[in-house]
This record gives C-alpha cells, structure tokens and sequence, in this order.
C-alpha cells in the first residue's frame, strides 16, 4: 500500500460528512472534542524467518499500553480527529529459538520469549468518522477511517517512522454535561515493518504489519 492511497481514502470519507456538518444559520453547535484516551496494541507480522532446526520464527513487537491525548472537530454526526499516543512496546519471539535452547531445555514448537521495553513507540492519527446508528438509551456506533504515523526508537538505534492506513468502530455515549466516554476497537495495516532489515538476525525478512487496539477515552466537547 503506497502512503498515498490510506491519504486518498481518507479525503473520501471525510469531504461528505464534514459538509453535512455545518450548523444551521443562527444556531450553537459544541464543535471541539478535547480528551485522553488509555489502549493495549497487539501485532502481526513484522519479521520471520527460521532457527537452526528448521522451525519457524517471528519476531514481533509487544503489547503496548498506550496513552495520549485526542483533538476533535466536527458536528454531531461527523468529526474530525488528530491523536497522539506513545508507550513502551517490547518484542516477542516466537519459536524454537536454536539448536542448542532446544536440545538444552527441550522446549515445545511455538515457546515464546518477551522482552519487555525493547522499543519507545509514539502513534499520530488524523481519522475521519462519522455517527453510523444510535443506540437505545443514546450510545452511538461510530465507524473511522484514517492515516497513521508510527515512530519506533530504541537504545542504540536509528528512529524508523512507518506509515499506514486503519479503520476503527466506536462506541460513544454521554457521560454528563459535556462530557462524552468511548470504547474503540481499531486495525491498521502498515506495508512496511517497524524493524530495518540489517537489525535483523540473517536469515529473516521483513514483513508488512497488521496492529489490532482496544481503546476507552474520555473527552470535553465545547
């Protein structure tokens, strides 16, 4: 996926709402959407490649638990969002890891090994959404389209930035006065890997990405 097409889904889903999104003559519309939102990411794909006997690796960034802060602007129905997210992700093997971890400790096919905190991650979001349906009592299902921007860095490595395209479904109510709370569940695609390919044991190949979230956030609409 070059970086322009999640650009050009974007604009296409956003140009008709934010259009249907201008207030009536005279009338107040609470446009802007401040808040903090808290999320764990999981990952696929990335890096494999095989160990000394053959099986099957992956290399796979860990589990991060994310917060930041989210921006909004739009009416009732649609909106425009910018967030930023950062964390600390670390990295999961999958796999026999070499000949001699298995002949040493004889662990099953698929053992996993984690090290935590291998990788500052920071996420930039700029997503189109709009209110699909509403529940009964008020909730409403808001379906996203958007671009993301990921920065990865660790210690005694350049920073790498990848970019990507994700789609999202919100769940979204009013808590009291103008405060609203949501519970997102998101993917996003990256045709590139977070890691470089010469950080890489030999042997292995990058891979494209895929990140699933889960995600409350609260916010103050005005």
């Amino acid at each position: 996926m070059s970086s322009f097409q999640p650009l050009a889904l974007l604009i296409l889903f956003l140009v008709p709402p934010m259009v249907q999104a201008q207030p009536a003559p005279g009338g107040h519309q609470k446009k802007w959407l401040v808040g903090l939102s808290v999320g764990t990411f999981t990952f696929d794909g990335a890096a494999k490649g095989r160990s000394d006997t053959g099986e099957p690796l992956t290399f796979v960034p860990h589990r991060p638990t994310m917060s930041g802060l989210l921006i909004g602007f739009g009416g009732e129905r649609s909106r425009l969002t910018l967030s930023v997210r950062t964390g600390q992700a670390g990295l999961r093997l999958r796999g026999v890891p070499s000949a001699e971890v298995a002949e040493a400790e004889a662990p099953a096919p698929g053992i996993v090994l984690i090290f935590e905190d291998a990788f500052a991650l920071g996420e930039f979001t700029v997503s189109a959404s709009r209110v699909l349906t509403r529940l009964k009592g008020g909730p409403a299902l808001r379906p996203s389209l958007g671009v993301t921007l990921q920065r990865w860095s660790a210690p005694d490595m350049p920073a790498r930035s990848v970019w990507g395209g994700q789609a999202g479904l919100g769940l979204e109510m009013q808590v009291i006065g103008s405060w609203v709370a949501s519970f997102e569940v998101e993917a996003a695609y990256t045709s590139d890997s977070p890691f470089r390919r010469q950080d890489l044991p030999e042997g292995f190949a990058i891979r494209s990405t895929w990140r699933r979230s889960l995600a409350v956030a609260v916010g103050w609409r005005f």
